[in-house]
């Protein structure tokens, strides 16, 4: 039996129940499962190296996707974009899902009147978005089309007809995001707001690199003081925190899926050396790094 890789993939998923791979560059759960039939362990973080719609028909779950929390529930729908990183927190029992992955290059053709940049911002702000109950059961009827299409064998014109289903169901999706941020999302886009965005969106680009409040402020146009101010207010947590968390979490992501030796990583994650990170590493998580990928 296969390890469990915390890589979320087309190979990952192919040794998943129930899942269609192989056919158009995709990966598709035939019918609904529980979660606790995955030999995916998502109470560590995973990275995805593709596009994933992960469709919550019963029960619940807390996640994290790459620092925010989501409380998820019947009829939403959560998206990864590629190098996103997921864990759950805490999952209920009855917790079953549909999910469709691709890779991101599967989609290049499509014509979007909105950049993509600009609907990533929308997703980065909102990876798991609530649904109304007709809206949700909509995007699982073109989900339920492109299962059993993919079960078919050969037939004409089967990679076309999968493609722009996939496409119709992305357009959907797109509408949807853009819908229900527009008329639930306006209120509360205050300046403090977007300026935590703002620095989500830095912080998710620069963490490798940057862990200085001071880089986040400078590329905000912001002191250090009026930053940390805003910070704290939107979000209860301090600028700091932020940082090590999206640290901690990309370094629990390398040495769960990756075979990286320690001081790589430390290198990687721009540390001075594999001491210095081995001992920022345990301060925050109680484990040492190896600690943490054998247990």
């Amino acid at each position: 039996m296969n390890e469990p890789s915390n890589i979320l993939s087309i190979e990952s998923f192919s040794q998943q129940p129930d899942f269609i791979t192989g056919v158009s560059a995709i990966a598709i759960s035939k019918k609904t499962a529980a979660i606790q039939n995955y030999s995916l362990d998502f109470m560590h973080p995973h990275v995805s190296e593709g596009v994933a719609f992960a469709f919550c028909l019963k029960g619940s779950v807390r996640l994290r996707v790459n620092v925010q929390e989501y409380f998820v529930s019947e009829h939403s729908v959560t998206v990864l974009l590629p190098n996103y990183v997921v864990q759950f927190l805490e999952e209920s029992k009855d917790l079953s899902i549909k999910v469709l992955f691709f890779p991101i290059d599967f989609i290049s053709e499509m014509k979007l009147v909105n950049s993509i940049n600009d609907i990533f911002k929308v997703i980065d702000r909102n990876a798991c978005l609530q649904l109304k109950r007709d809206d949700f059961w909509e995007l699982l009827r073109l989900h339920t089309s492109i299962a059993r299409l993919c079960e078919k064998n050969n037939t004409l014109y089967q990679t076309e007809a999968i493609k722009n289903l996939v496409y119709a169901l992305v357009y959907e999706l797109i509408r949807l995001y853009l819908e229900y941020n527009s008329s639930g999302e306006k209120g509360r886009m205050s300046r403090s707001y977007q300026l935590f965005e703002s620095f989500l969106r830095l912080l998710y680009e620069h963490h490798r690199t940057e862990r200085s409040v001071q880089f986040y402020a400078d590329k905000l146009f912001l002191t250090p003081k009026h930053l940390s101010r805003v910070v704290k207010e939107v979000s209860g947590k301090t600028v700091s925190a932020w940082i090590d968390d999206m640290v901690v979490l990309s370094a629990k992501a390398l040495l769960k899926s990756t075979d990286m030796q320690i001081g790589n990583i430390a290198d990687e994650l721009h540390f001075a050396n594999a001491s210095f990170f081995s001992n920022y590493f345990k301060k925050r998580v109680l484990l040492t790094p190896l600690e943490y990928r054998n247990g």
